[in-house]
């Protein structure tokens, strides 16, 4: 898939689907050479603020991010799935009435916003809300 389909392509923008999924490393370098041989993703590191910011692509596609678990006050690596939500607020809202709980607070990015939440069971999950 061509970064033209996969940016043209709006069911990863479609509420309730996941839309990214990243893997939280406590070693990023040997995630990196790990994942890198396993499927022949390229890596493309971006400085980002307070941190090194890994993007893996396949040829000119991203297909998933990788970043540090201290973000989530994780001490294990994991990888986490982002759904795409209508309102971010919303869905923290609903969170909260739920009994679940905000891990970090909506984050402002090129695309749109994500948050990530907490369930009634401590598993995490990113919410995504697409610009526009």
């Amino acid at each position: 898939m061509s970064e033209e389909e996969y940016t043209g392509n709006p069911t990863h923008q479609i509420p309730g689907m996941i839309s990214w999924t990243e893997l939280f490393s406590q070693n990023p370098e040997e995630s990196k050479a790990f994942y890198s041989k396993l499927f022949g993703w390229e890596i493309e590191d971006m400085e980002m603020p307070g941190m090194t910011y890994t993007m893996f692509k396949c040829g000119n596609v991203p297909v998933a991010g990788l970043a540090d678990p201290a973000m989530l006050g994780e001490s294990s690596s994991t990888w986490m799935n982002y759904i795409t939500v209508e309102k971010l607020e919303d869905a923290i809202e609903k969170t909260n009435s739920l009994g679940g709980s905000l891990v970090i607070e909506p984050t402002p990015l090129p695309q749109g916003r994500f948050a990530i939440i907490r369930d009634t069971h401590g598993a995490a999950v990113g919410l995504y809300e697409y610009a526009g």
